[in-house]
């Protein structure tokens, strides 16, 4: 993988709770604020 194709840190880590975890457990916004990122950066 290139380096500008890398996924920043946060991310990666939205990407992983998205990914692991029963996303109707949390709201959209709960990941954003604990991923410290927007709502609209995961949509």
């Amino acid at each position: 993988m290139s380096v500008k194709n890398a996924l920043s840190a946060s991310q990666r880590q939205t990407a992983e709770i998205l990914a692991t975890n029963d996303i109707h457990q949390k709201t959209m916004a709960e990941i954003a604020e604990e991923c410290k990122v927007s709502e609209r950066t995961i949509y």
